[in-house]
């Protein structure tokens, strides 16, 4: 698998001037307001849909509950570390670990971005303290613990980790699989949206400049093609020990490196 072993002026300043464009669309008043009007419209659209039905709720409380974090894993991680869907039986451990790194870049560019928004009055709180009607989640199903409301809800942290993995994959490949894994994402970040833990533009402008800002930083510099085989290396020793056991140790993800087998 390659990655640029220079910068890629195209996309390091397209990705950024997309994330800065949007966000100028939120602050600038005029398409600000429409903005506000899209987070109304969604909150109200998507949290009163909770009062349809039990079961329908009753998903949507799973769905915001901490440890169903781990369900998008679940979901989407197969697409990634199954072979010839997006990578090839020969990328798929370069691919897997070029992702992990990009987190670390995201961890930054998310600690970055929730200072200024603290710093420049961009953040508040979600539209469950702000808005009436509410279907408190909370308050239905406290023994599922949902998240239903935040006094600081710009960016959404989600978001922003679903649309880097959505963006890495079509980057990489754009095919039904790639297509998937994005419309896999898209629903991942609605649980949010539902409980009125967030506003749209959390997820949409707060978790796209997180990743597109990534995205530029981490896939279009030099970066991957640097720390990936450094990383590989280092790895070796453990994909080793993990290789000796049934199941596990024939996934594609612990393969030798080419250069030993």
């Amino acid at each position: 698998m390659q990655f640029p072993t220079s910068t890629r002026l195209g996309g390091f300043l397209g990705f950024q001037l997309f994330a800065l464009l949007l966000l100028a669309s939120w602050l600038i008043p005029a398409t600000g307001e429409l903005w506000q009007q899209w987070n109304n419209a969604t909150y109200y659209f998507l949290n009163g849909s909770l009062a349809a039905n039990e079961q329908w709720s009753l998903l949507w409380a799973v769905m915001n509950n901490r440890s169903a974090d781990l369900i998008p894993v679940i979901a989407i991680f197969p697409l990634l570390l199954k072979s010839d869907l997006i990578f090839k039986s020969t990328e798929v451990r370069q691919g897997f670990i070029g992702l992990c790194l990009l987190m670390f870049v995201m961890l930054i560019f998310r600690t970055i971005l929730d200072k200024t928004a603290k710093t420049m009055g961009w953040t508040g709180n979600s539209p469950s303290l702000e808005l009436t009607p509410f279907i408190s989640l909370d308050a239905l199903y406290p023994h599922l613990s949902p998240k239903d409301s935040a006094g600081s809800s710009f960016p959404g942290d989600h978001a922003s980790v679903l649309i880097i993995i959505a963006t890495y994959a079509l980057l990489h490949k754009f095919n039904r699989w790639s297509l998937l894994l994005t419309a896999l994402a898209i629903v991942f970040i609605l649980p949010r949206l539902f409980s009125g833990a967030h506003w749209l533009t959390d997820q949409v402008i707060g978790g796209s400049l997180i990743a597109f800002f990534t995205i530029a930083w981490g896939r279009y510099t030099p970066y991957l093609a640097w720390a990936t085989p450094r990383v590989d290396r280092q790895l070796e020793a453990l994909f080793v020990w993990i290789r000796k056991f049934p199941i596990i140790g024939e996934w594609q993800l612990f393969a030798a490196p080419l250069s030993n087998r």
